[in-house]
């Protein structure tokens, strides 16, 4: 009877060990995307996490005289990372750069790596 017990209690503690070695939750989540830069721009890629929910946020200041309807976009993405282009700013794709229309209300990007999805909202200061 002792022998039993100590292999249940050796087995509930493997499998608590395994739960636990799961895939990170989104609070533990690095952004996809590593850089971003929109002229001689470069933005601040932000995660802020409440509630267990993480929002991600480009952070970036631009130029008053900045065309943001049309903005070319360097987007550095992490490995095995790509932008959805069904994200509502993306206008165009012109040789692996994005043009923008940061002119809209809704202007998030979608970064998808497998089953993971991240949404990105911009915050725009004015220089």
């Amino acid at each position: 009877m002792k022998k039993i017990c100590c292999v249940v209690l050796a087995l509930l503690c493997v499998s608590l060990c395994l739960a636990g070695c799961g895939k990170a939750d989104a609070a533990n989540e690095e952004p996809l995307i590593r850089n971003f830069v929109i002229g001689n721009s470069t933005a601040e890629i932000q995660a802020h996490t409440e509630d267990g929910e993480t929002r991600y946020v480009i952070a970036i200041t631009l130029p008053t005289d900045t065309d943001f309807k049309n903005c070319a976009a360097n987007v550095e993405l992490a490995p095995d990372a790509v932008l959805s282009m069904d994200s509502p700013c993306i206008v165009n794709e012109l040789g692996g750069r994005l043009i923008l229309n940061l002119a809209l209300e809704e202007r998030d990007l979608v970064v998808t790596s497998g089953e993971l999805s991240q949404t990105y909202s911009f915050q725009i200061e004015l220089e």
